[in-house]
């Protein structure tokens, strides 16, 4: 069983990874968003595809969903889970390995390209060194309450992280994180030499002496 990111649409920008386990696959069970041009290459190679997807007004629901990865992973089949963008950004993909778990089913994640990249396809920055440093995004339902406290129920994904522990420690606080927020350090991150470092956001600093690689750290309750 594969939980699989496709990337932002075009067949190009699957990783090499991602297409390995559709090559591998038996069925495919993809979202509504999968772009045309993966679809179209799928069925060309003979693949199996179901259509999950759960696009505005659809009554099917993810509890179906569900039972329908575990009755074919019973089954003996190889199924790749396909998730537009990468599964665990608005894919619910957490909730579904989380089932494979409960079930016994052995799994594999494979990452995907962020439709958050697609403006860079197109030369648009989300960043400008003196003009922007952070990047909000949000689904297209939120709602006005919601916006009001961003800040404090968002998951901060934070770059270059190594050498600032105690920088972000003081401002996410400040900015209405509880001390002792879950927070990981990812360091060498998807690397042979990659590793998790679990803790609270006021435990950062003394962790992250530890760390001497390549490092980002995520802070929220997502992560608990």
């Amino acid at each position: 069983m594969y939980i699989v990111g496709a990337g932002p649409g075009n067949f190009e920008l699957l990783t090499i990874k991602a297409l390995k386990a559709l090559i591998e696959a038996d069925v495919v069970l993809h979202d509504s968003l999968i772009g045309e041009e993966i679809l179209e290459k799928l069925r060309e190679m003979g693949k199996e595809l179901v259509n999950v997807g759960k696009r505005k007004g659809s009554k099917r629901r993810q509890e179906e969903i569900n039972e329908l990865m575990v009755r074919l992973a019973k089954e003996g089949k190889i199924v790749v889970r396909l998730k537009s963008g990468d599964p665990f950004v608005y894919g619910r993909g957490y909730e579904e390995v989380k089932v494979l778990r409960e079930n016994g089913i052995e799994y594999e994640v494979v990452p995907g390209i962020s439709s958050i990249t697609i403006p860079s396809f197109y030369e648009i920055p989300l960043t400008r060194s003196g003009v922007s440093k952070s990047i909000v995004v949000i689904p297209g339902n939120i709602k006005e309450e919601e916006v009001e406290v961003l800040l404090k129920n968002s998951t901060f994904v934070v770059l270059m992280a190594r050498d600032y522990a105690e920088n972000v420690k003081k401002v996410l606080t400040k900015a209405g994180k509880p001390e002792d927020c879950p927070a990981v350090i990812i360091e060498n991150g998807t690397t042979k030499k990659g590793r998790t470092i679990f803790c609270k956001l006021k435990e950062l600093p003394e962790k992250m002496k530890e760390v001497k690689g390549v490092t980002m750290v995520v802070v929220g309750e997502a992560i608990r």
